[in-house]
């Protein structure tokens, strides 16, 4: 009796062992199913980071954000899963982004600078003169002298040619042995598509040199955001006190940005 009484325990022992077996392939299988929809969800934030990447303007941008905490395996948190899944994440956005040259929009300025040291038409004065050392080069120079500057800015090299602006700023001799300046200058727009925008100009221009590369570091109103570069060129010498600088401008700006207005004496290329 005890031997056919105890097969019942052991059938039902075994019938339990079946029962939990069961449920562990149940729980395999609702594991798979959790995720399953942890994938969907993951693809879900793909999506939705990949529309906030395309919708991203120039309006500062979207953060795009995912709470590892909600990541989970089996019902477990599963650290090295959540940041494989994040670090996935990252990876599709960097590469959804659209690059910064295709949200940008040219824009190519030919101005003429009018600065003049002298004289009753004097556009530019001595804030800082033999202050420092004797320049080493130049005769009658002293290293840190500084100018500033409100020139005429027109279209053409000439005296004549329509005003389109004013560049306003200073210019310092800043090396005691090289001919050199360096100029921090706001060109302000008065006439033409940009008119009421500025960019500022910065950079190393060389007294002697053909030509100097200043960076544009900046800009208002239509011109917000204005980034790229300035080729500094000496244009004419009109007398001892009186120089015209070519300013060849290539900067960009938002594609955003207000659309510049027709009609204009400006010249843009």
């Amino acid at each position: 009796m005890r031997r056919w009484g105890s097969k019942p325990a052991a059938a039902g022992a075994s019938w339990r062992e079946k029962e939990g077996a069961v449920g562990e392939i149940g729980g395999v299988r609702s594991g798979r199913e959790e995720r399953r929809s942890h994938v969907s969800l993951t693809a879900a934030h793909v999506r939705s980071a990949a529309a906030a990447a395309a919708g991203m303007g120039d309006s500062g941008g979207s953060v795009v954000s995912v709470d590892v905490e909600r990541i989970s395996f089996g019902g477990k948190l599963c650290k090295a899963a959540a940041s494989a899944r994040l670090l996935l994440l990252v990876a599709v956005i960097v590469l959804l982004l659209p690059s910064a040259d295709a949200r940008r929009r040219p824009v190519h300025l030919r101005l003429y600078m009018h600065d003049i040291i002298g004289g009753p038409e004097q556009t530019a004065i001595h804030l800082i003169r033999n202050a420092g050392p004797p320049h080493k080069s130049l005769k009658g120079a002293y290293f840190g002298d500084t100018m500033a500057i409100d020139d005429l800015v027109t279209d053409g090299p000439g005296i004549d040619s329509g005003s389109v602006g004013r560049a306003q700023g200073t210019y310092m001799l800043s090396s005691q042995h090289e001919e050199v300046l360096v100029a921090a200058v706001t060109v302000t727009l008065t006439d033409g598509p940009y008119s009421g925008s500025t960019f500022v100009i910065a950079g190393r221009v060389g007294i002697y040199d053909d030509k100097s590369e200043l960076a544009i570091v900046g800009g208002t109103g239509q011109l917000r955001r204005a980034a790229g570069y300035v080729l500094w060129r000496m244009a004419k010498v009109v007398s001892e006190v009186y120089i015209v600088v070519e300013l060849i401008v290539d900067m960009s700006v938002p594609a955003n940005a207000a659309a510049p207005s027709n009609g204009s004496s400006l010249a843009i290329e």
